[in-house]
């Protein structure tokens, strides 16, 4: 199977378990709601430790699948190698027989030996074609449960963020005690946020106002997406956050750089790719401008999502 047929039929089979992928979601979401703080938090530590699994799982299955086709060419180089020795030997005819019964039997077992040998191989090769349709078919499931375990784990976490507001603003101090928090620090996600003013302001009011991820940077160029932006920034340089909120994933992201999500007002995230170096971890509540961590030789990638639907960057950072 080649790579265009093989990418063929990972799209298919992605299509395929779409409609199963949002019936689940669907499930999901309705699953959450009457969880309280405490059941969230344990099914966050599942759901962390199942995505992990299944991350783990389908990086297998791609190694797999990507070391086929180089076992695939050696036993076809090997079956040519046989089929192009029998030729030779089958248009020799009678010519053994010139030396005797002892050279004719030599033959007949060298052509059984030959016939034997490329059976094996075509028989070998009939298993790895077999072998990579079922590994095509559990690479595009594994690709599926990963994107859905990634929005469980989401949904999760902005119900818990959610949950938690509602109970910082249960437990808020009123009337002079509340003057005297706001002094120096607010409530925000549950947590008590030193700096960045007095009250929290909502994240679309922020529209064109958002803080420079990278202070000073000299070059704003538009990402691959066409919505983020990719920022000119030397490596140590402090990547701050954009705005109030919290950190919702600490990760890889592929390019041998960290990604930072920080989750803002509902449905709404800033992402952060191609730190070098990472300072926050998820949960933490980080105020407009707080440090996320440090640029690094990657290249410093900027998106605005909402409902992980990229924004323009440029309008959210009035650029």
């Amino acid at each position: 199977m080649n790579v265009r047929s093989t990418v063929r039929l990972l799209t298919l089979l992605g299509l395929a378990a779409a409609p199963a992928r949002e019936h689940a979601g669907a499930q999901g979401a309705a699953g959450i709601a009457g969880l309280g703080l405490s059941g969230l938090e344990g099914q966050l530590v599942e759901k962390r430790r199942e995505l992990d699994a299944q991350r783990a799982r389908h990086e297998a299955l791609a190694a797999e699948l990507a070391a086929l086709p180089r076992v695939r060419a050696t036993l076809e180089a090997s079956l040519r190698r046989d089929v192009r020795m029998l030729y030779r030997l089958q248009r020799s005819g009678l010519l053994p027989l010139a030396g005797g019964l002892s050279s004719l039997m030599s033959h007949a077992s060298r052509v059984a030996h030959l016939t034997r040998m490329a059976q094996r191989t075509q028989s070998e090769l009939d298993v790895a074609q077999h072998s990579s349709l079922k590994l095509v078919q559990d690479a595009g499931e594994s690709e599926a449960q990963v994107a859905a375990l990634e929005r469980e784990l989401a949904a999760l976490e902005e119900e818990r963020a959610r949950l938690e507001a509602e109970q910082s603003l249960a437990d808020a101090p009123s009337g002079p005690a509340l003057a005297t928090a706001a002094a120096g620090s607010r409530v925000t996600y549950g947590l008590t946020v030193v700096g960045g003013g007095e009250h929290p302001e909502s994240f679309t009011r922020q529209r064109g106002d958002l803080a420079l991820p990278v202070a000073g940077a000299a070059r704003f160029e538009p990402s691959a997406n066409g919505k983020g932006l990719t920022l000119s920034a030397s490596p140590g340089v402090s990547v701050r956050a954009a705005a109030d909120g919290r950190v919702a994933a600490v990760e890889p992201d592929g390019a041998g750089g960290m990604r930072v999500v920080v989750a803002h007002d509902r449905p709404y995230r800033t992402i952060y790719a191609g730190l070098q170096s990472v300072d926050v971890q998820p949960g933490d509540a980080v105020s407009k401008s707080a440090r996320l961590g440090a640029a690094g030789a990657s290249p410093l990638t900027f998106d605005v999502q909402s409902e992980q639907r990229s924004l323009d960057a440029r309008i959210w950072l009035g650029l």
